[in-house]
């Protein structure tokens, strides 16, 4: 599998959280709902840097969040991996294509299970399927990337979200960030990063606060 690289120099004069992030236009059309998580984010000094590693390999992920509201942390409390190709029900040790939440009123725990309709699946979509116990406005489903969520969706009582992974990935600068936090719809600082024949890139964080890309 394929191994990506960003290096990330900070060459301005203040400390800041970097972060990554991805963005799929077509999810965004058909999924209004949906929202971009900070993907990997590092604290850096004033002109140092830091380095961020991936694998396209994908992951199943519920959060207890509440409301998908910019600020809010998506957690993954529990993570499956998926494979858009695989056809079938992700178990914890197996890739597939779907995987199904439920929740357990007595005990108020979410989980993933093996119970439950599969749905007829599109060849590069994931989806993740909220069956009739799980109840609206407390839980989050997601995917991610090399273990770390990048997309969410809130969990509605038996919908399936579908996410057709064709990320898009940008890094930007933030006084203050975490890992999983949903993002506002638009960064203001953000640089997109285009893997073009390339494994590895070089994005400089210049004094002015403006964002240069290179291959070295």
């Amino acid at each position: 599998m394929t191994t990506y690289n960003l290096t990330v120099r900070n060459d301005s004069n203040e400390p800041w959280d970097i972060f990554t992030f991805q963005k799929n236009p077509l999810l965004n059309l058909n999924s209004p709902a949906l929202v971009s998580l900070a993907w990997f984010t590092k604290y850096t000094a004033a002109h140092s840097q830091a380095k961020f590693t991936w694998e396209l390999d994908y992951n199943f992920m519920w959060s207890n969040t509440g409301d998908l509201t910019p600020g809010v942390v998506f957690e993954a409390s529990q993570s499956f991996p998926a494979d858009p190709f695989v056809a079938g029900l992700a178990t914890a040790s197996k890739a597939g294509d779907q995987a199904i939440l439920s929740y357990h009123q007595e005990q108020d725990y979410f989980e993933f299970t093996n119970d439950g309709l599969l749905v007829l699946p599109s060849p590069g979509t994931l989806y993740v399927s909220s069956d009739s116990s799980v109840p609206n406005g407390i839980a989050s489903v997601g995917i991610g990337m090399s273990n770390a969520g990048t997309f969410a969706l809130p969990a509605l009582t038996n919908i399936t979200a579908e996410f057709t992974p064709d990320p898009t990935y940008y890094v930007a600068a933030s006084v203050s960030m975490q890992q999983g936090q949903v993002l506002e719809e638009e960064i203001s600082n953000a640089v997109e990063l285009q893997f073009a024949g390339v494994t590895s890139l070089v994005a400089t964080f210049n004094p002015d606060h403006t964002w240069s890309v290179s291959t070295s």
